[in-house]
């Protein structure tokens, strides 16, 4: 934000010239809504300032004294292809992170496969294991009980 005089002192011309040129019509259309006042100062924007400057540029006096708004929205219509460029980097760089992490879960699901596998062997010796220990005991028992045993024991199955 510079102030008027400011503005002055840059182009070569008065305060009071550049007050003038502000208050008439087609710049003083075009400046509305840039120009603030700050400490009873009048302030005016980037875009302000460039429109004062054409306004006093004799080579560009015809350009701004016809249609001011055509170098506000040729002002706009930079600001907004920058921003334009600005996302569709940012897009970029967001797309290119996405891909990456594709692959890092691809190359986790890889590496995960083969534990899945380990971990379904063990589960099932697990359970052979446990259907071991079950019938062992039976197993011995018969063992314990000597011929005889066997034959002549009241318990007969």
């Amino acid at each position: 934000m510079k102030t008027i005089s400011q503005i002055s002192k840059e182009i070569g011309v008065s305060t009071q010239a550049v007050y003038k040129k502000i208050k008439k019509e087609p710049l003083s259309t075009g400046l509305q809504g840039l120009l603030s006042t700050v400490d009873n100062k009048l302030t005016v924007g980037e875009t302000g300032e460039k429109l004062i400057k054409s306004a006093f540029n004799k080579s560009d006096v015809s350009t701004v004294s016809t249609n001011p708004l055509d170098n506000l929205t040729t002002e706009f219509i930079r600001s907004l292809q920058a921003q334009i460029e600005t996302l569709t980097l940012q897009n970029t760089d967001l797309r290119q992170q996405l891909n990456e992490e594709r692959q890092h879960s691809r190359e986790q699901a890889e590496k995960m496969l083969p534990l899945l596998e380990q971990a379904q062997m063990l589960a099932s010796n697990a359970q052979h294991l446990q259907a071991f220990d079950n019938v062992k005991p039976q197993l011995t028992e018969e063992k314990k009980k000597g011929f005889f045993n066997r034959i002549f024991s009241k318990d007969k199955q």
